[in-house]
């Protein structure tokens, strides 16, 4: 697998993801670094898949576990919006 697609060992993310705020919402500073990242990478490197998960606890309402706190569908709309213009 790692011939068809560039990934990064688990370390590396995990190390990544420690200086960063990862609460609900849109994140301008993943977004600002994924931006960066696009216009300087090769073709092969843009290959990603984006993976949201969620547990839906009433309609248009989700709860995120790690931050304890809800969240409606109108912000993950604004979230899928902000990852289609990549």
């Amino acid at each position: 697998m790692k011939n068809v697609l560039y990934l990064p060992n688990v370390q590396f993310l995990r190390s990544w993801l420690k200086g960063l705020d990862v609460s609900c919402g849109i994140n301008q500073n993943i977004l600002n670094i994924l931006k960066l990242n696009f216009q300087t990478a090769p073709l092969r490197e843009k290959l990603v898949s984006t993976i949201i998960d969620e547990m839906s606890l009433k309609q248009l309402i989700t709860y995120n576990s790690q931050n304890d706190n809800f969240m409606d569908m109108k912000i993950l709309d604004l979230i899928f919006m902000e990852i289609l213009k990549f």
